[in-house]
C-alpha cells in the first residue's frame, strides 16, 4: 500500500520547510509514499523553500511542488489529488511536524481496516477515515489561553480523544492499534487525516461536484467545513468509521492568539450559509438546523443586539487569558479553572460566529 501526502500552502515557507524535513525522515521505504505540495497562489519563496528543505533533508521519496493560482485550500488539495498516485490519501497542513512513524501509522491502519472489512463497497474495496493526532506544540511562555486551546474543545477535540485512546493503548500511547471506535465525521480534520484513494476518487466523480476531481468540496466561503464534508460522505456513502490513531502523530505548531481565534470563528460563521446551501444534508448534520434560513439570520441579528454588552465584557476577560501564566491552572483545582474559563468564553465564541453569519448575506449573497 502506497500513500500520497498532500499539503496545501501559501506564504508560510518556514513552516512548510520544517514539515517537509520531518516527512523526509519517515521510517518507511521511499517507494511507499510521495509528497505533493500545492501552492495556493504565486509564491516562489514557498517553492524554493520546499525544494531546498527536501534536498537538505535527503528526502528519498518523490516530492512534487505544484504552483497554482489562488483558489483556496480545498482547491489546492484537489489539484494535488489530481496528480496523486497512491492508494491512500493523507491530508496535512503545512504547520504540522510529522513524527518518524507518521505515514506508516496511517498506512497500517488503512490496511487493517480493509482486512477487517470496514467501509467495504461491492467491488471489495475498504478502509476508514483515520484521524491522526496533532496536539498543539507548547510555546514559552505557556499561558492560560494556550492551555484552554490544548485542553478543551475550543478548536479540536484531541484532548478528549487522547484520554480515550490512552485507555486502549497504554500510558505511553504506543501500544496496540485495537481501538476501532467510530468517533464520527466531526472528528476528522484536514490538518491530519487519511482516506482510501478509491473513496476520494468516487466522491470526486459524484454528480454534486462542480467538476471531476473535486474531492474536497470547494465551498463559496473558501474557509472551513470541506474536511468535515469529505468525512461525512465517506461515512454516509461507504459506512467508513472515523478512527483515531495516536501513532499517526504530527504536532501542530501554530500558536493562536485570542483575537485570531475569534476572527477564525467569524470566518466559520461567514462560510456557514454557503456551506449549508452547497451541502444541505451534511450541514444539517453539523449544525442540526438550517443556518442559511431567514429564521437563523433573524435570530442571529436578535442575538447580536441582545448579547452585545455581555460579549464585550467577557471578551476583555477572555483576551486577558493570554496575559496569565499557564501555571495558574496547576494543582488540584487547575482543571476546574480551565473548564471555567472555557465555559465563560462560549458566549463570545458564539457572538463572533453569528456576527460572521450575518455578514455572509452581504459577502456571498445568501
Amino acid at each position: 500500500m502506497h500513500a500520497s501526502v498532500i499539503i496545501p500552502t501559501n506564504g508560510r515557507a518556514r513552516q512548510l520547510a520544517r514539515c517537509l524535513e520531518r516527512l523526509a525522515g519517515q521510517d518507511l521505504e521511499p517507494d511507499r509514499y510521495e509528497v505533493l505540495v500545492a501552492i495556493d497562489g504565486p509564491c516562489p519563496v514557498s517553492r524554493n523553500a520546499a525544494e531546498q528543505a527536501w534536498s537538505e533533508a535527503k528526502g528519498r521519496a518523490q516530492l512534487r511542488v505544484l504552483p497554482l493560482g489562488h483558489a483556496g485550500l480545498a482547491a489546492a488539495r484537489n489539484a494535488a489529488l489530481d496528480e496523486a498516485r497512491g492508494d491512500v490519501m493523507i491530508s496535512i497542513n503545512d504547520d504540522v511536524l510529522p513524527c518518524e512513524g507518521f505515514v506508516r501509522a496511517h498506512l497500517d491502519t488503512q490496511e487493517i481496516a480493509r482486512g477487517r472489512g470496514l467501509g467495504m463497497d461491492s467491488g471489495g474495496e475498504g478502509g476508514c477515515i483515520v484521524s491522526g493526532h496533532s496536539p498543539w506544540v507548547v510555546h514559552a511562555p505557556d499561558r492560560l489561553f494556550d492551555r484552554m486551546v490544548r485542553e478543551t474543545p475550543m478548536v479540536f477535540f484531541y484532548a478528549e480523544m487522547e484520554d480515550e485512546a490512552r485507555e486502549h493503548t497504554g500510558a505511553d500511547g504506543s501500544g496496540r492499534m485495537d481501538d476501532w471506535r467510530d468517533w464520527g465525521f466531526r472528528h476528522a480534520w484536514g490538518l491530519n487525516m487519511s482516506a482510501p484513494m478509491w473513496a476520494a476518487r468516487r466522491i470526486g466523480a459524484s454528480p454534486d461536484r462542480a467538476r471531476t476531481g473535486e474531492v474536497f468540496k470547494e465551498l463559496p466561503g473558501r474557509y472551513g467545513y470541506e474536511d468535515l464534508e469529505l468525512a461525512w460522505r465517506c461515512s454516509t456513502e461507504f459506512g467508513m468509521p472515523v478512527v483515531f490513531r495516536t501513532e499517526a502523530r504530527a504536532p501542530h505548531d501554530h500558536r493562536m492568539e485570542p483575537r485570531g481565534y475569534l476572527e477564525r470563528e467569524a470566518l466559520l460563521g461567514r462560510s456557514a450559509p454557503g456551506f449549508a446551501q452547497a451541502c444541505p444534508e451534511c450541514a444539517h448534520d453539523v449544525f442540526e438546523r438550517d443556518v442559511a434560513s431567514d429564521e437563523e439570520h433573524a435570530y442571529s441579528l436578535e442575538f447580536l443586539e441582545r448579547e452585545h454588552a455581555n460579549a464585550e465584557r467577557l471578551q476583555s476577560l477572555f483576551e486577558a487569558s493570554s496575559e496569565m501564566s499557564a501555571a495558574m491552572a496547576d494543582g488540584p483545582a487547575g482543571r476546574a479553572l480551565v473548564d471555567l474559563a472555557y465555559g465563560e468564553h462560549l458566549l463570545v465564541k458564539r457572538f463572533w460566529w453569528r456576527k460572521g453569519l450575518v455578514e455572509a448575506r452581504s459577502l456571498v449573497g445568501v
